[in-house]
């Protein structure tokens, strides 16, 4: 995987993972039957798009795929039928998607047969599609959405028997009423079980390290670490990091943990791989580009550090589409719009279009995305039908469109911003506080003493990932947009903190079990 990374990518950004949504991806393998664009043109992961719009890299979730290996390569084409030497998928075992109840997972029984054989399943469909791939484990987040068992017996998949086990596998004991131990004692079960019946060198798997306080991500740390040492397991030990929850989004546990692993050997080897998980803002990623850049020159110059969300899917799902980017000392954002709905625009063969009146926004040559360029506003608004409850509508290939314009907005955004750390005229783009990351983290990597600066100094970036804004909608801020701005004729009401206006769901469900019938064997 390495020569794909330098060659594509570089040494230098943190990569970008789009967590590619399953409409995406099934909407690319069946024929709808009104393509302005052929869908086939935006499957970004195939080369040979590269003259529209190539990106070789992508996330996709066990928690909302066809766990059946032959129906996923039938219906999830995209991902399975992939070119694996010019692409890298991370696969995401579906621990997000069982604590917040996507995923169908057994929590009444968790050890219990049904959720052992959902473990194998989902542990042949990463080796089946991924170059990389998360364990499952409990997120420690999960333990307030009240799904997590109140009482865990623990069992040894080691030899099989029902006897319950501790984190380590020896003292036989049941846990009860402590949330995080179940958490905890549950990923540790989980990796013992990967351990055994994983296939050496199918997929790279990644240990993932939880944990909401400093003592909580030690005791974690303590309990995963040794799944990954090759003196213990073999070629069976984990090959890379996930960090999730506070781990990743806490830039002074994130910094701890990473010494503690560069001190232990653990961040060692020709291909080791980072990830950080759920989490794509600009802010991110100038953030965690400072942290690669770092890693690669004072560790390993073999760490890749990696991040991914799904925001570009779900802001078409919530009607919104991304107009411009603000990368500036005052701020790093993605500005979105509410897509511009309106019956006006049926058949029309003007332009895509954005919601406001200057001319920044009306100049046809400006903040268009490769795919933006090739419709018009009727692609995209259809004349109304008997299912319709005004007097126009979206289509399945609407809201596709949007999400392939979103998501070549974004990762031009993300890496615009990536480009400026560490160049001559970062001082002219980036905010003061990720200049002085940028410094704090190479001193904090060859200091002999990385624990006490990081006790001193790094409580001041705790707001570079958890207090960062997702966005900002084009009608809100004045410091980009000028008084002088006025609305176009589209009746879009101008309004502070503009919430996204839900429009997509049951309309592109009812499309979706038309096309597809209901995902019952597997789907979302």
């Amino acid at each position: 995987m390495t020569p794909i990374r330098k060659q594509k990518y570089g040494d230098d950004w943190a990569m970008f993972l789009p967590s590619i949504s399953q409409m995406f991806v099934l909407a690319h393998a069946k024929q709808w039957p009104r393509q302005p664009i052929p869908f086939d043109m935006l499957n970004f992961l195939d080369e040979k798009h590269a003259g529209h719009f190539n990106y070789p890299y992508g996330l996709y979730s066990a928690g909302h795929a066809h766990l059946d290996p032959t129906k996923s390569d039938e219906r999830e084409v995209m991902i399975q039928k992939r070119d694996r030497n010019k692409t890298i998928m991370v696969g995401d075992s579906g621990g997000f998607q069982a604590a917040t109840g996507v995923l169908d997972f057994d929590w009444e029984n968790p050890m219990g047969d049904k959720a052992v054989a959902q473990r194998i399943e989902l542990l042949r469909w990463l080796e089946h599609t991924a170059d990389y791939s998360m364990v499952l484990d409990w997120p420690a987040w999960a333990i307030d959405t009240g799904r997590l068992p109140s009482t865990l017996m623990i069992c040894d998949p080691t030899t099989g028997d029902s006897t319950p086990m501790d984190t380590e596998g020896r003292t036989p004991m049941t846990v009860t009423n402590d949330p995080f131990n179940n958490c905890l004692n549950g990923t540790v079960w989980n990796n013992h079980f990967f351990i055994k019946h994983r296939v050496p060198g199918a997929t790279q798997f990644l240990n993932v390290l939880q944990g909401r306080s400093i003592e909580e991500a030690y005791k974690w740390y303590d309990a995963v670490t040794p799944f990954s040492k090759k003196e213990i397991h073999g070629d069976r030990a984990f090959e890379g990091w996930a960090l999730g929850g506070s781990t990743g989004g806490d830039p002074s546990l994130t910094m701890r943990l990473l010494v503690k692993l560069r001190d232990d050997g653990l961040l060692d080897g020709d291909d080791r791989w980072i990830h950080v998980l759920g989490r794509s803002r600009l802010s991110t990623a100038v953030y965690l580009t400072s942290l690669n850049r770092a890693l690669k020159q004072h560790v390993n110059p073999g760490i890749q550090v990696s991040y991914d969300a799904a925001s570009a899917f779900l802001y078409a799902v919530n009607g919104n589409y991304v107009v411009d980017k603000q990368v500036s000392p005052k701020g790093l954002n993605l500005i979105s719009a509410e897509f511009p709905m309106h019956a006006k625009h049926i058949g029309s063969k003007q332009p895509m279009i954005y919601n406001m009146a200057l001319d920044r926004f009306n100049d046809p040559t400006h903040y268009k995305s490769p795919i933006s360029s090739m419709l018009t506003m009727g692609d995209f608004i259809l004349g109304p039908d008997e299912k319709s409850k005004k007097n126009y509508r979206m289509d399945t290939a609407s809201y596709y469109y949007i999400m392939a314009h979103n998501l070549q907005m974004q990762k031009e955004a993300l890496e615009y911003a990536s480009s400026k750390v560490g160049a001559p005229d970062a001082v002219d783009h980036l905010p003061t506080i990720h200049l002085e990351f940028d410094d704090f983290v190479h001193r904090m990597l060859t200091v002999e003493n990385p624990m006490e600066l990081i006790e001193k100094e790094a409580g001041k970036f705790k707001d570079l990932i958890s207090g960062e804004r997702g966005g900002v909608s084009a009608l809100e801020d004045q410091s980009m947009f000028p008084k002088t701005a006025t609305l176009s004729d589209l009746n879009f009401e101008k309004r502070k903190n503009t919430k996204p206006v839900k429009v997509a769901m049951a309309g592109t469900a009812i499309q979706f079990d038309e096309i597809f019938g209901k995902q019952a064997d597997g789907g979302a």
